[in-house]
Protein backbone atom coordinates (compact mmCIF):
# COMPACT_ATOMS: atom_id res chain seq x y z
CA UNK A 1 0.00 0.00 0.00
CA UNK A 2 1.33 3.41 -0.80
CA UNK A 3 -0.99 5.22 0.85
CA UNK A 4 -1.82 7.21 -2.66
CA UNK A 5 -5.88 7.45 -1.13
CA UNK A 6 -5.08 9.00 1.81
CA UNK A 7 -2.73 11.35 0.53
CA UNK A 8 -5.49 12.85 -2.02
CA UNK A 9 -8.36 13.09 0.30
CA UNK A 10 -5.96 14.70 3.11
CA UNK A 11 -5.26 17.04 0.48
CA UNK A 12 -8.66 17.47 -0.16
CA UNK A 13 -10.22 17.86 3.00
CA UNK A 14 -6.58 20.52 3.46
CA UNK A 15 -8.22 22.33 0.57
CA UNK A 16 -11.66 22.57 1.41
CA UNK A 17 -10.96 23.75 4.80
CA UNK A 18 -8.77 26.31 3.42
CA UNK A 19 -11.78 27.85 1.02
CA UNK A 20 -14.19 27.20 3.63
CA UNK A 21 -13.13 26.93 7.36
CA UNK A 22 -16.70 27.09 8.73
CA UNK A 23 -17.36 23.63 7.52
CA UNK A 24 -17.77 20.97 10.18
CA UNK A 25 -18.99 17.82 7.80
CA UNK A 26 -17.65 16.35 4.92
CA UNK A 27 -20.09 14.47 3.13
CA UNK A 28 -18.42 11.93 -0.46
CA UNK A 29 -20.61 9.13 -1.84
CA UNK A 30 -18.34 5.72 -2.18
CA UNK A 31 -18.43 3.21 -4.43
CA UNK A 32 -19.02 -0.54 -2.74
CA UNK A 33 -15.35 -1.31 -2.84
CA UNK A 34 -14.16 1.57 -1.23
CA UNK A 35 -16.51 1.84 1.75
CA UNK A 36 -14.09 -0.01 4.20
CA UNK A 37 -11.43 2.40 3.47
CA UNK A 38 -13.40 5.61 3.97
CA UNK A 39 -14.63 4.17 7.57
CA UNK A 40 -10.74 3.41 8.31
CA UNK A 41 -10.17 7.50 8.00
CA UNK A 42 -14.13 8.02 9.78
CA UNK A 43 -16.74 8.44 7.56
CA UNK A 44 -19.94 6.62 8.25
CA UNK A 45 -22.55 5.45 6.06
CA UNK A 46 -25.44 7.90 6.10
CA UNK A 47 -28.16 5.78 4.31
CA UNK A 48 -28.99 2.90 1.78
CA UNK A 49 -26.78 2.37 -1.27
CA UNK A 50 -28.03 3.68 -4.27
CA UNK A 51 -27.31 4.36 -8.01
CA UNK A 52 -25.78 7.67 -9.62
CA UNK A 53 -24.74 7.73 -12.73
CA UNK A 54 -25.37 3.94 -12.98
CA UNK A 55 -22.97 3.27 -10.31
CA UNK A 56 -23.90 1.86 -7.01
CA UNK A 57 -22.99 4.26 -4.02
CA UNK A 58 -23.56 5.24 -0.43
CA UNK A 59 -23.23 8.32 0.42
CA UNK A 60 -21.17 8.39 4.06
CA UNK A 61 -20.44 11.28 6.05
CA UNK A 62 -17.37 12.39 8.80
CA UNK A 63 -17.36 15.48 11.10
CA UNK A 64 -14.10 17.68 10.03
CA UNK A 65 -12.87 17.05 13.40
CA UNK A 66 -13.34 13.31 13.85
CA UNK A 67 -11.14 12.67 10.55
CA UNK A 68 -8.28 10.15 11.06
CA UNK A 69 -5.97 10.69 7.69
CA UNK A 70 -2.51 10.61 9.67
Amino acid sequence: RLGVGRRLLKAGVARVVEVNPSISEITLTASPNSIEAHRTYGFKPAGAEFEKSGVRVTRMRVAVCDLTLE
